[in-house]
């Protein structure tokens, strides 16, 4: 429970909320004793007009301030559990922006929808009503149950007795291991059926294409029927002892009504003592009942929080604190990197200067986009560095490394907004006019123009909405807008055709000017007018040049520049 009040901004507010739900207890119990009294006169003919209208309005009074205090509360808590809940997620967002971004990739996405949204929002109930129910139930039952031995604590006694045979009951559900492993397992089944789901449903035209629908349907069914095992098992489990549970807890009178009937008769209790402890034994049973179900609550509380800790306790990227002052010069020194244990760069050096444009180009899997997530700091290096006019990337502040850097990938991602509004993420402040200016300059314009809302366009989640191309257009766009001195291009192209490829080719040129550009490239053609190319082969830089000396020294190179360019040799 710790780890969750830890998120609480204001822990007044759950104070105050406790205060005025163990106000309403006290408050509740008034009823029960009006009520006592005046059972108690009418059984002995002594009840008087005055005495039920006293005792009627104190009873109405009593339960009219338990329900407002406990309004009040519930209120109060539901604040809270909203605002922790949000500090929650934030704190996880935040915390995946600091890691390496392979740790990220460790799970599907339907698992962090799973815990960033459905288990945290199962968090709301226990946090909303924990502080005031729990608080006020735990104070009710112990006012009560202290108030029955005061009258006769051998009828207190029997008061427990039934409460005691009842969580004997419910200590056999939870002993051993076997609930936290059951419900573990339970999560764990409903974190991969969303996981496979979302695959299933983001996956769906491959799976159509390719004939998969069957194999596909297969596992999603898969997933669902072991989570439906799972929640058996947990029901199979619980079930027999909470059906016992509920049996027996609640009927106190079990042993108070006979005991102390024997009492009353043998003299050793007065009449208006037993009516009393009658009445308040119906008060006994149910807060405890409340309690038992709580703490239901605090495994789910537990377990997800077991989930959250393990994600803040990721191992962060080191944070910088020089601030970037410019970007002439971008060195990589023996640069060495590996994911978990496999290492994908060997040892890389290069050097690039302001105003350069250099070109990374090589096999897939040869290595040459982790250096791009590289130099945007996507990772860290394993051995060697990285530097900014000579300090490494590691010590920059990487709000103020960001600034400086432009990177467009080949998966671009596109948020569920407005077309304009995407663009305008590269820069907030721009103007309609600017906006539409930058789309012109990448070929976006045109295609924009023909949605039914042009600019004002919703894209869809991912920008589903629109082709591959449209979409890579508009990330170059918003780059563009960005206007940051250094522009890394991660097989920016790959998905326009040869007329939207030469425009925004051209654009990038104008763009890149007094600019240092990098670029990962699988077409040869658009890196032939670089100042360097860099020949990356399994993870090493085989051969550097320009695009006419690498066809004169490099064998490989001239090898790739047959197969792309479609001639018999090289030229």
């Amino acid at each position: 429970m710790g780890d969750v009040f830890k998120f609480v901004r204001d822990k007044s507010a759950a104070v105050i909320s406790a205060i005025l739900a163990v106000i309403s207890v006290f408050a509740g119990l008034v009823p029960y004793l009006a009520a006592a009294k005046l059972l108690t006169a009418l059984v002995s003919g002594q009840i008087t007009e005055s005495m039920i209208w006293k005792w009627g309005a104190a009873a109405l009074v009593g339960y009219f301030l338990k329900t407002l205090l406990l309004s009040v509360a519930s209120s109060i808590s539901h604040r809270m559990a909203y605002s922790t809940m949000s500090e929650i997620r934030t704190a996880l967002a935040q915390k995946l922006l600091r890691v390496p971004l392979g740790t990220v990739r460790e799970k599907r996405i339907g698992e962090y929808k799973q815990m960033l949204m459905d288990e945290i929002e199962h968090l709301e109930y226990p946090l909303a009503h924990m502080v005031p129910e729990l608080t006020s139930n735990l104070i009710g039952f112990l006012a009560v149950l202290i108030y029955i031995f005061v009258i006769n604590w051998k009828l207190g006694l029997c008061a427990v007795g039934t409460l005691i045979v009842g969580f004997i009951i419910y200590g056999m559900m939870t002993a051993g291991h076997d609930l936290m492993e059951i419900f573990k397992q339970f999560t764990s089944d409903s974190e991969k059926m969303t996981g496979i789901m979302v695959e299933y449903v983001g996956g769906m035209e491959v799976i159509k294409a390719y004939g998969r629908t069957a194999s596909s349907m297969e596992k999603f069914t898969s997933s669902v029927m072991k989570f439906k095992d799972s929640m058996m098992t947990w029901f199979k489990h619980c079930y027999p002892f909470m059906a016992g549970f509920y049996v027996v807890t609640p009927n106190s009178l079990l042993f108070i009504l006979p005991i102390g009937t024997a009492m009353l008769a043998s003299g050793k209790l007065e009449l208006s003592e037993l009516i009393m402890c009658m009445l308040l034994a119906f008060g006994v049973a149910e807060p405890l009942i409340k309690i038992v179900e709580f703490s239901d609550n605090i495994t789910a509380i537990t377990t997800t929080m077991k989930k959250v800790n393990e994600v803040l306790e990721l191992e962060e990227m080191e944070k910088g604190t020089v601030k970037a002052q410019g970007a002439e010069v971008i060195t990589a020194k023996d640069v060495k990197f590996a994911y978990k244990e496999k290492e994908i760069l060997h040892g890389i050096s290069f050097s690039v200067k302001k105003g350069e444009k250099i070109a990374f180009v090589g096999a897939s899997g040869s290595g040459k986009s982790t250096i791009a997530k590289l130099l945007a700091r996507f990772y860290d290096v394993k051995d060697g560095s990285i530097l900014l006019d000579g300090t490494d990337i590691r010590n920059i502040d990487m709000d103020s490394l960001m600034q400086q850097l432009n990177y467009v990938t080949q998966d671009n991602y596109l948020l569920d907004m407005t077309i304009a509004d995407n663009i305008r993420l590269g820069n907030p402040d721009a103007t309609d006019a600017q906006v539409e200016e930058i789309a012109k300059r990448t070929g976006c314009h045109d295609f924009i123009m023909t949605l039914p809302d042009k600019y004002n366009t919703t894209v869809g989640g991912a920008g589903a909405k629109l082709s591959g191309g449209q979409k890579q257009r508009i990330a170059i766009a918003r780059a563009m807008l960005k206007n940051a001195p250094i522009i890394i291009l991660d097989e920016a192209t790959a998905y326009m055709d040869p007329e939207n490829e030469a425009l925004v080719q051209s654009s990038i040129n104008e763009l890149a000017k007094d600019k240092t550009l990098i670029m990962i490239a699988h077409r040869l053609q658009t890196v032939t007018d670089c100042d360097r190319i860099y020949l990356v082969d399994n993870g090493n830089i085989k051969a550097f040049g320009t695009h006419e000396e690498l066809l004169k020294n490099s064998e490989e190179y001239r090898s790739m520049w047959a197969h792309h360019s479609g001639e018999g040799e090289a030229r």
